[in-house]
């Protein structure tokens, strides 16, 4: 079996009901909750005895795929064995007694602007997106206060794993917009870009780079003239310049976003192109002058279709594009 959610999936106590600890049964020792079993299966297990009934529906997007019904051995362990589900990122909505709770033993993710559980069958012939056995970067969260905003806000900063070996170092930096109904963990838990960026790396698809994840859109009672585009170049490029080692130009400096933020992403683009080597577009609508710009690092992917694995793919093609590792002599 693969514990294929052990890490990079949330919080894992995000709340304390409906998990009840097992008598005798050390903390961390109990089965997980959503495990990816060899054969493409999810078994799903709960510990539980205050409750008469628990069910999950899987949804893509807003339509129930499947709805299980988990059985219990009557001293409160609750299991259930998925089979043919396919390949995908699927919703999990929990019921315990017919009442939708998250479920705080799950994997969760930011869903249209609200935690959700998750479950996601990956594609047989992509691991990419994998948790591997190779080196690995560090994400963490930063907090900044925003002069354009009025307010704190926060991102999700990911650096390379040479990072804290190679303190002279200076690296490339990607920032990245989720949609107006995600926030700044959308590119990590949802996406799953760290991880991508550490498989990519070690296969020396492309070079090792400092990744900033922000949300798109504004805060209320926000003076009129704020914007996302004024929070990047106002308050986030220069944060990041001051506290992380990036190379300070526009040369090695690229913006990428996801649905909304891929519109903002090229406003920014438009009114910043000394700024930016190039852009990202995913899942919105492509600008006319984006498309009639020509610059030959821009890299755009557009579908009316929100195919989770179809976008990390596009990411992936962007990534070794704007950041593909040079060889020696060039």
């Amino acid at each position: 079996m693969r514990h294929l959610y052990a890490c990079n999936a949330g919080p894992l106590e995000f709340c304390q009901y409906p998990y009840t600890p097992k008598r005798g049964l050390p903390y961390g020792m109990e089965p997980q909750t959503v495990t990816l079993m060899d054969d493409g299966t999810l078994r799903l297990y709960v510990y539980q005895t205050l409750v008469k009934t628990i069910e999950v529906s899987f949804l893509l997007e807003e339509d129930e795929i499947r709805h299980v019904v988990l059985l219990s051995d009557g001293v409160g362990n609750w299991d259930a064995v998925v089979r043919e589900l396919p390949e995908g990122r699927y919703i999990m909505q929990w019921y315990f007694d017919g009442i939708c709770k998250i479920n705080c033993r799950a994997p969760l993710c930011y869903h249209r602007g609200k935690i959700c559980n998750f479950a996601e069958i990956p594609e047989k012939n992509n691991d990419d997106f994998l948790l591997k056995e190779v080196p690995h970067g560090t994400v963490r969260q930063e907090y900044l206060f925003s002069d354009v905003y009025g307010v704190y806000t926060n991102c999700w900063i990911y650096t390379p794993p040479s990072y804290e070996k190679e303190k002279e170092r200076q690296y490339p930096v990607l920032y990245l917009l989720s949609g107006t109904q995600g926030n700044e963990t959308t590119w990590i838990w949802n996406m799953k870009a760290d991880l991508l960026l550490d498989n990519l790396v070690h296969e020396n698809k492309c070079q090792e780079m400092i990744m900033v994840c922000t949300a798109a859109g504004k805060y209320e009672d926000c003076e009129e003239d704020a914007s996302t585009e004024a929070f990047i170049c106002k308050d986030v490029i220069p944060f990041v310049e001051a506290h992380f080692r990036v190379i300070p130009d526009g040369r090695n400096r690229a913006v990428a976003g996801l649905e909304e933020g891929s519109l903002l992403a090229q406003d920014i683009y438009l009114h910043n192109q000394r700024c930016f080597s190039g852009i990202g577009v995913f899942g919105g609508t492509l600008q006319k002058k984006v498309y009639e710009n020509g610059h030959k690092a821009v890299l755009c992917f557009c579908t009316e279709e929100k195919n989770v694995q179809m976008w990390r793919g596009a990411v992936s093609d962007m990534i070794q594009a704007l950041f593909r590792k040079e060889e020696k002599g060039e």
